[in-house]
């Protein structure tokens, strides 16, 4: 006996066997799972179909009857369904009546919510496992249900899909709905195909579960799809591919993604200054007086090292300040100005402007997201303030 209270959670459309197809497949599995609960996401034609042909025509009564046989089922206390709320519709974006089919932006907006309260309303009962299924309905739809499942499964709940052997997959008539014993289908030109022959495959689908990233500070209450996917991606790392950032401090060449960007000799030394910075290992962003303090105390660069000698002739301009204050306000003016520059100098070399903010991000930024193992230092033996120059 589980120890959850399983539901399986199904989208569909206007093929109704796809229920008891997957019924059929979660029983017959490896990791045998008969739910307790069945509810079906589904349109108006859906619903109208699925009454239809599945519950009016006496096929669900005769698959719980087969069941009950075979399996050994108790259908008081499994696969439930039948009920008017185990059959949700979605509503219309105005809500003002239920949608007949999914052809809009603002339907597929408006399903997406739908589907995140209502896998809400489940995941919050902790003795609950949702049994998310896929096969039916608007591929949208199936899309949507995969996607919520990430933002709102939990360790115990299972998504799939399932795979229907050929020719069981195709229009027959009577329709299939599973394989049933002494039953025979037709196919559209004729020929006689045993029902029992059928195979039904369960498809469990991995899938990444981000309910545990803080999530139980704003799911409780409700929220739409694009709230929580927004709030998701706040607090996630960004989704980026950095480039390789290679840095010739002898030179000062800079470097990214292979493209060199040209800098002026003061531009280059806040460039290392801000990046040396951004990779301390305390991962906490200097006041902007230290800063200044470690541009103006740059210094041990070899002979060779040209525009190092040049910055040093500029920076010493900076001697006419009449007092600390004054000089580090200078100091910092520059700072700004050279990595916004360097912003401008890197656009214009046509690296993206993700990339851009992520590599001289603006303002004071919590945490430095730019990987430390895409930078490459050459000729960087004399600056201590990198991290692998850095006594521990």
């Amino acid at each position: 006996m589980s120890e959850y209270n399983t539901i399986l959670l199904a989208v569909i459309g206007t093929s109704p066997g796809v229920l008891t197809e997957t019924v059929w497949a979660l029983i017959n599995d490896n990791d045998s799972i008969i739910p307790n609960e069945i509810v079906i996401l589904t349109t108006t034609e859906g619903k109208r179909v699925l009454k239809n042909e599945l519950l009016d025509s006496g096929v669900w009564k005769k698959f719980i009857s087969t069941c009950e046989k075979k399996y050994k089922i108790n259908s008081s206390t499994f696969l439930r369904f039948g009920s008017s709320a185990s059959i949700k519709v979605f509503p219309s974006a105005d809500g003002t009546h239920d949608l007949n089919d999914i052809t809009t932006a603002s339907d597929s907006q408006v399903v997406a919510d739908y589907i995140i309260e209502t896998l809400r309303i489940y995941s919050e009962v902790p003795d609950t496992r949702i049994v998310a299924s896929i096969a039916g309905g608007r591929k949208t739809m199936g899309a949507l249900l995969s996607l919520g499942m990430t933002l709102l499964g939990r360790t115990q709940d299972k998504l799939c899909h399932v795979l229907v052997s050929s020719p069981y997959d195709t229009k027959l008539s009577p329709n299939f709905f599973y394989p049933e014993q002494n039953a025979i289908h037709h196919s559209l030109n004729g020929k006689e195909i045993a029902s029992a022959n059928a195979q039904i495959n369960l498809i469990d689908i991995p899938f990444v579960r981000m309910r545990g990233w803080n999530i139980n500070n704003f799911v409780k209450n409700g929220t739409s799809y694009m709230s929580l996917v927004e709030q998701f991606c706040g607090i996630a790392p960004p989704a980026v591919v950095f480039p390789e950032v290679y840095i010739n401090m002898q030179k000062g060449i800079i470097s990214v993604h292979g493209i060199n960007i040209p800098a002026s000799s003061k531009e280059f030394a806040v460039f290392i200054v801000f990046i040396a910075d951004r990779l301390n290992p305390t991962g906490q962003l200097l006041p902007q007086k230290i800063l200044a303090d470690k541009l103006l105390q740059l210094s041990g660069a070899p002979d060779d090292a040209v525009w190092f000698h040049d910055f040093q002739e500029k920076i010493a301009l900076l001697d006419y300040c009449e007092n600390e204050d004054e000089r580090v306000k200078e100091v910092g003016d520059t700072i700004r100005k050279s990595l916004s520059s360097m912003r401008s100098k890197l656009k214009k070399a046509g690296v993206r402007a993700n990339i851009i903010h992520e590599l001289l991000p603006v303002g004071q930024h919590s945490i430095y997201n730019y990987p430390a193992e895409k930078f490459t230092f050459e000729g960087a033996e004399w600056y201590n303030d990198l991290p692998m120059n850095r006594d521990e």
